[in-house]
């Protein structure tokens, strides 16, 4: 994303209008422009860096056979770091007021000392799990990651250069192109099978496709395109030239519209916008191109690495008072001033000359690590202010040890279930409490309603895993779970095959029949798709399930489906989205609330699927949604205390308010 100085080899105008055109691509992805898979920008931009780098390094290094890794860095340095630290702070002084106190001002703190030290992929990586996951969109450094991975080829890539020169010079030879050209051809061959492995593996929470994502030894491949086109002689006439760019812009053009997964992103689909890239590198290389030679095009190409760094934290901190449209236009004024006052005159040292590359990493490092720490210090106290306090504790999961320990990806039939296992043991019929995290929200109420009650409940929650034998999708992409769901389905039934007879509470969060961008899968493959279809084929599903349970003997309950913050189209409400600002004007502005008709509305396919499973077995059902809504409204608050912690799961608070409908079942079961 960077713009490299002319110090030994000559500037090329259509890369750097081909800058223009991968930084356009990011931005209009961000503000929502119907373009496609716009984030393949970031391919364009690594294999540029990879043509201009080898290029510089090669007439660096042309008479000397020899490269100065101190002055390869510091000119690295001198053109990243002082933007790099301008746009952090400003990012991190916005966050204070436009940025919520639960979660985000921390993440972003974090990411921040990450971009500097050049980690910033490592660390989202870890906190978003997937740059494309819903989470992922409110850290307004997200974007941080692609500019590490870049610094991180530019620590790297030079030491494969010095280490060919060394065995080059060793053995007297004077072509220095063919075995540095074989190194990065090796390089680049192992870096794309490993983006492809990762990517389409099945490793559990979707590590693979995170790592693939994220990760510098799986992007190095696209830098590597980059490196040899660099490294390949003109051969071709001009006209020829402006043919390959031609082919390179057609295949641009059809990634944006083949690529329609980016959970399966980069794998061997990347490889139609870096070959694009490429060709277009080579032509330029050859003889330029004249549309991307264009002052508008070369304009834009100059202010890219500003506008990269600038757009996206004011698309997320301004979103309340400015369309994305309008922040990214914002964030085009801004990166040109950057460029006129702050990158051009370091980078050329009209100003701060004498100035040592690490002493100017340190001067633009060191204010941003004090301004993150001071964020994540102050968000972590909740601003030493009652009323944020006493929102972040009110939609705070809390603590939930009997959740924490008994909530497990492991199958039942290979858990220490009495470890799991509360309340007397009585003459009773025991109690056993399955589902997903929904049933798990419940662990540790249900056990003090069987301790009040005199009652024995063993709690055995799966995370993500309803109680179900359908499949969830979603068109077109690949949904990434921590556990194999179906697998653990008949786990399930075979361990409640072997435990005596018992009353067992069913308790899933799944509304995926009123949720217009998934489907539901049956063993067959068979697919469900419209919203009566995924009712009827859900319902289905759970008879049959609750049947398989009362054949082992035991009496099923259902949980009602609690009254979810999920709109149809997938938006949600979350506690993340409240910014400081909010809160310390009005917490009432960070709730949410809807009539009781309408929530019923939004999750009619869902709950008549439930009912008609619970009837088809004669099952009585705890309803839960009539305590969770005050009258005919419903909300994430009641009486100023938070009944939610994100748009699908309960505080504590909230999950003791149904508290009284288990003592009565457990008071009085449905034998």
């Amino acid at each position: 994303m960077t713009t490299t100085s002319n110090g030994g080899a000559r500037r090329l105008r259509s890369i750097q209008g081909l800058r223009g055109v991968a930084v356009l691509l990011v931005v209009l992805y961000h503000v929502g422009a119907p373009i496609g898979a716009g984030f393949i920008g970031v391919d364009v931009f690594f294999v540029i860096s990879g043509f201009v780098i080898t290029r510089l390094v090669l007439s660096r290094s042309a008479s000397t056979m020899r490269l100065s890794l101190r002055d390869f860095w510091a000119g690295r340095v001198r053109r990243l770091a002082p933007a790099l630290g301008v746009a952090i702070l400003l990012t991190l002084l916005l966050s204070v007021p436009f940025a919520s106190p639960v979660g985000v001002q921390g993440d972003t703190g974090v990411t921040g000392i990450a971009s500097v030290a050049w980690l910033a992929n490592i660390v989202l990586a870890t906190l978003t799990l997937g740059y494309f996951a819903d989470s992922a969109v409110q850290n307004p450094l997200l974007h941080m990651w692609s500019l590490a991975v870049e610094e991180q080829f530019y620590i790297a890539f030079p030491l494969i250069v010095v280490a060919v020169l060394w065995w080059v010079r060793r053995r007297g030879k004077a072509n220095r192109i063919r075995p540095f050209a074989i190194v990065v051809a090796i390089v680049t061959a192992l870096s794309f099978l490993a983006s492809v492995a990762l990517t389409y593996s099945n490793l559990p929470l979707g590590v693979g496709p995170t790592l693939a994502f994220y990760s510098p030894v799986t992007r190095a491949w696209e830098f590597g395109a980059g490196a040899l086109v660099a490294m390949l002689p003109a051969l071709v006439a001009a006209r020829r030239a402006q043919w390959l760019a031609a082919v390179g812009a057609a295949l641009l053009v059809v990634s944006l519209v083949v690529i329609d997964d980016p959970t399966i992103f980069p794998g061997y689909i990347a490889f139609f916008p870096v070959i694009g890239s490429a060709l277009i590198c080579y032509a330029a290389n050859s003889s330029g191109e004249r549309v991307l030679s264009s002052e508008p095009m070369v304009w834009l190409g100059d202010r890219s690495y500003g506008w990269y760094l600038f757009h996206w934290p004011l698309i997320v901190l301004a979103s309340d008072f400015l369309t994305a449209a309008g922040a990214a236009l914002i964030a085009l004024g801004i990166a040109h001033l950057s460029l006129r006052y702050v990158e051009d005159p370091i980078r050329h040292r009209r100003r701060w000359s004498k100035l040592s590359a690490p002493k100017l990493w340190l001067l633009t490092s060191v204010p941003v690590v004090g301004a993150s720490v001071l964020l994540m210090v102050a968000s972590s106290n909740h601003w030493w202010n009652q009323s944020v306090e006493t929102y972040a504790k009110s939609v705070s999961r809390g603590v939930h040890p009997i959740q924490t320990l008994c909530q497990s990806a492991t199958p039942l039939t290979e858990r220490k279930m009495s470890e799991c296992t509360f309340g007397p043991a009585d003459d009773g019929e025991p109690m056993i409490l399955i589902g997903d995290s929904n049933g798990g929200m419940y662990a540790d109420m249900a056990a003090r309603a069987a301790k009040k009650v005199g009652r024995q409940i063993t709690i055995a929650t799966i995370p993500s895993c309803q109680v179900a034998d359908l499949a969830i999708a979603r068109p077109k992409v690949r949904l990434t779970f921590a556990v194999d769901c179906h697998s653990r389905y008949k786990d399930t039934l075979k361990w409640l095959s072997t435990q005596p007879k018992s009353t067992v509470i069913v308790a899933s969060g799944s509304s995926i029949p009123d949720l217009d961008d998934y489907i539901l899968v049956d063993e067959k493959s068979r697919v469900y798709e419209d919203g009566a279809d995924k009712e009827r084929a859900w319902a289905s599903s759970l008879e049959r399930s609750y049947k398989a349970i009362e054949a082992e003997g035991h009496t099923v309950v259902p949980v009602e489906l609690i009254p979810q913050w999920s709109d149809p189209d997938g938006t949600s409400w979350s506690p993340k989205d409240c910014q400081l600002i909010d809160v310390l004007r009005d917490r009432t502005d960070c709730e949410s609330h809807r009539s009781r008709t309408t929530m019923d509305k939004e999750q009619r396919h869902t709950l008549a699927a439930m009912s008609e499973a619970a009837a088809a077995v004669g099952a009585t059902s705890i309803e839960v949604r009539d305590l969770l809504c005050a009258g005919e409204e419903c909300g994430t608050s009641k009486d100023g205390v938070g009944l939610y912690s994100d748009s699908a799961h309960l505080t504590p608070a909230g999950a003791d308010l149904v508290m009284s409908r288990f003592v009565e079942l457990m008071s009085h079961p449905p034998r």
